[in-house]
Formats: C-alpha cells, structure tokens, sequence
C-alpha cells in the first residue's frame, strides 16, 4: 500500500550454503545490503542440573551460531559499501540470569557480547552493530514458556502469568510491534549515531 516491495526466502540459520544464496539474491537484485536483524530464536526451560547437551547445543546453535553464520555472510558486502547496519536481538535474558533458563541465557549473554565487538570493529568501516533486548513479550514463545514454568513451579498458567506482570513497572507485556519499533529506528537515519548499543525494551524490568 506505501509502494514498497517485499520478497521472502527460506533460509535455515545454521546452513551457510542457504545463507550465501539470500546474500547472493539480495546483491544481484539490489546491488547492496542496507540493513541485517539477526532475529531466529529459540529456548528451552528446565532446571540448569536437568538441562542436556541437546538443549545447550541447541539453544547456542540457534540463538548464537546462527547470528555468527549471518553475520561473516553479509559483512563483506557492506565493508564494500564502507556503509550497513546489523542489529541483533539478544534479550533481557542478556541482562541478567532467569532461573531455568540457563542455556537461553548463555546463548543470549553470547549474542550482546559478540554484537558488542563487532560494533568495535565494523565502525571503521562505517557500519554500525547494535541489539535489541525484548522483555516478556506476547507470543506464542512465551505462552509456551509460561506452561512450562507453571508445570516445572507447580503453579497455574494464571499465576505464572501474573507474577510475569508483577515484575513489569508498566504492568503490561510488550507487543511485537513494540520491539519492531525500536528495530525500525535502528534500521533508518535517525540512529546512524548509535553504535554498540543495547536497546531493551521490557516496560522498565531491568530498570
């Protein structure tokens, strides 16, 4: 309706061949890459002694690997145009430990750390690396997550529910279009100043 086009592709995070053919589809009808969200994420909940190496590996192959993997794709292309924004979403898990979540946090705490240097050293080039850090946010991820938390607690879907609430100063959760807000301004002119920032947004939790 704006006059814009749009395009999806089947990309698997962890499969560099699938990720060169977006890079390489991208080049060849636009010359250029502007912008790249690291977004695919995952998690898995249990106490950190029941966790397995199956979650470890696959909470850090999607959550971290797979930022790596996109990220070495496409950076030539925009050290070429000496011009390019990343941004990554890490998550409030980045910011602090959450009880049974001990391999999400990881994954997450990897995410800021590695978004962190490589703001560092792409700004020479003059692209910019920044990440998000959404809070509880009303998805399908969380409302597993929270069945998970009320069968691990022994509590009700309705309890988890409101002590998620209890720790949002804005006694709301965040929306989706609320972080892609923040992901929007990250992408255009307004933040070409902003480098190796995290931006959450949590409704104030990690205040």
């Amino acid at each position: 309706a704006a006059g814009g086009a749009a395009c999806a592709c089947e990309m698997n995070v962890l499969n560099a061949d699938q990720i060169r053919a977006v890079v390489d589809q991208v080049i060849s009808e636009h010359d250029r890459i502007d912008v790249w969200c690291n977004n695919a994420g995952v998690s898995s909940m249990r106490n950190c002694w029941e966790m397995t190496e199956k979650d470890w590996d696959f909470n850090m192959d999607i959550n971290a690997k797979g930022v790596f993997l996109c990220t070495i794709a496409f950076l030539p292309q925009m050290m070429k145009q000496r011009k390019g924004k990343i941004i990554n979403t890490a998550s409030i898990a980045s910011l602090r430990s959450d009880p049974l979540l001990s391999c999400y946090c990881a994954s997450k705490w990897a995410v800021a750390g590695y978004s962190r240097t490589i703001a560092k050293e792409m700004g020479p080039y003059g692209i910019t690396c920044n990440y998000v850090c959404p809070g509880i946010v009303s998805t399908s991820m969380n409302s597993r997550e929270t069945k998970w938390s009320a069968d691990i607690q022994g509590k009700t879907v309705e309890q988890v529910h409101q002590d998620m609430l209890d720790l949002i100063p804005l006694g709301k959760f965040t929306t989706p279009e609320d972080v892609a807000g923040v992901v929007s301004f990250l992408a255009g002119p307004d933040s070409d100043g902003i480098n190796g920032a995290q931006m959450t947004v949590t409704g104030g939790m990690e205040a």
